[in-house]
Formats: structure tokens, C-alpha cells, sequence
């Protein structure tokens, strides 16, 4: 991964010494196509990695304060497409952190994930009496890799903001770190979650899953099972019924 990033910000560096000797029309195609491959080569790299890589990945494709376009368009594809670990691995550190085997414990363990993340995948389950739950797995040795990859990002972002827009890295990159930090605290998440569910428990409106305390760990969050869809469909859903039931001009105008 270091190779990747030194490719990258080195042929930002290159790209400034031959802007030099170069037409501004030139200089500006050749940065737009340079944009888009290193996006690509980024994109990549977050999704090989995992870990910090990926999280920071999803973190800046919605910045596009921070990004050129092109890279928040290719980065914007590590919402939906953090690979999954292999289930073996999966039962391997919940077997490890709840104290017994995935078929004493669970009545079912579905496989195939729920979803997955940089830091951990879902999977569904039943509970032995029954419930349905929703069981959120820390991926294997995520903990132990986070801090050398958020070293080599802070080592890639010295080479390449001299190509970003001006503003205050150094906050955003302390900001990134506490973010990643917390979300490796499986216990943390497990309280907020707790307080949330009983915050809203009376509210028939709103669903809020109950944390199943015997079943989490510093790496394992188990909560009761909650539908819902994703935020961006809902918005989207949202705003194409906004547009459809909104008067057009001409009605306005007769009104």
C-alpha cells in the first residue's frame, strides 16, 4: 500500500514540475486525467486494505469540499462495496469473544451477511428463545492494523494537499483519527445504542433496537432485529416525491 500511495503523490509532484513547461489548457487536461486515475488507484487501494483505508475512503467521498469531483464520484463507490470477510473468520473471533460455538449460541446464524463495513459485518440470527437479531462482528485484526494505516495516510496527505484545496488539514485529519478510534469501541456503541433505544422506547414512531447485553463484547454488538432501508434511498425516494407533487411554473403562475 505504501508503493500505491507513493505512485500517487509523486505523480502529483511530477504533474507540477511539467505544468511549468506546459500551456495552462495542457496543464489543466493533463491534472483532470491524472484526477481520475489516481482516484481509481485510491479507490482500489481503500478496498484492498480495509481497515483505516477504507473508512477514510468513505469518509471523503462525501467531501467534495476537500476532493476534486472525480475522486468523491470513484470514492463514493465505497459505500456499498467494502468486501466482506470470509465467514470463517467471522466465527472465528465471535466464537472467541462470546465463549462458546456459533451453534450453541444461536439457534441460526445466517452466513451470508446483512452488510459490511471498514471496521466490522452484520450478519442475522436467531437468538435461542427465538428473537431475531442483528450481529455486528469486528473484522479480524482490524484493531492492530488502524494505527499504522491512519500513519501512512497522514504521510500520503503531506505529499499530496499542495494539489488540495487550501484549509485546515491537520484538524480534519485529528478529527478522522477520533472518529476511526471510536468506531473500533464495540462497548461504546453498545451504550449509545442502549440509551437510544430506551430514549425512544415510548415514541411508536421510531424503531430503536435494544442492545442483547449477554451477547456483546469489545467486538461483538448484537441488537434486536430492526427493517429499515438505507438513509440515501430513503432521501432519494423522498425527493422524487418532492419533484412529482411539486406545482410546476405554469401552475404557479394561474394560481
Amino acid at each position: 500500500c505504501g508503493w500505491v500511495l507513493t505512485k500517487i503523490a509523486s505523480s502529483y509532484r511530477w504533474h507540477l514540475t511539467r505544468a511549468a513547461f506546459t500551456s495552462r489548457r495542457s496543464s489543466a487536461i493533463a491534472l483532470t486525467r491524472l484526477h481520475a486515475k489516481n482516484a481509481d488507484r485510491f479507490r482500489d487501494l481503500c478496498m484492498a486494505q480495509g481497515g483505516a483505508f477504507l473508512k477514510v475512503g468513505q469518509l471523503l467521498s462525501a467531501r467534495p469540499d476537500l476532493l476534486p469531483t472525480v475522486w468523491v464520484d470513484s470514492l463514493s463507490r465505497l459505500q456499498d462495496d467494502a468486501p466482506p470477510v470470509p465467514i470463517e473468520e467471522i466465527l472465528e473471533v465471535l466464537e472467541e469473544e462470546l465463549g462458546g460455538k456459533v451453534e450453541e449460541l444461536f439457534l441460526h446464524f445466517e452466513r451470508e451477511p446483512l452488510a459490511a463495513a471498514s471496521i466490522g459485518q452484520v450478519h442475522r440470527a436467531s437468538l435461542l428463545d427465538g428473537r431475531e437479531v442483528a450481529v455486528k462482528v469486528q473484522r479480524p485484526g482490524v484493531g492492530e492494523t488502524i494505527e499504522l494505516d491512519m500513519e501512512l495516510l497522514c504521510m500520503f496527505l503531506e505529499g499530496t494537499k499542495s494539489m488540495l484545496p487550501p484549509t485546515d488539514y491537520d484538524t480534519i485529519v485529528r478529527e478522522v483519527k477520533k472518529l476511526i478510534r471510536e468506531e473500533l469501541d464495540y462497548e461504546r456503541e453498545r451504550r449509545h445504542t442502549a440509551r437510544a433505544a430506551a430514549f425512544f422506547g415510548e415514541d411508536q414512531r421510531i424503531s430503536a433496537p435494544m442492545p442483547v447485553a449477554e451477547y456483546c463484547s469489545p467486538r461483538v454488538l448484537t441488537t434486536e432485529m430492526a427493517c429499515g432501508e438505507k438513509i440515501t434511498t430513503a432521501l432519494d425516494r423522498l425527493k422524487n416525491c418532492l419533484l412529482y407533487t411539486s406545482p410546476s411554473p405554469r401552475d404557479l403562475s394561474t394560481s
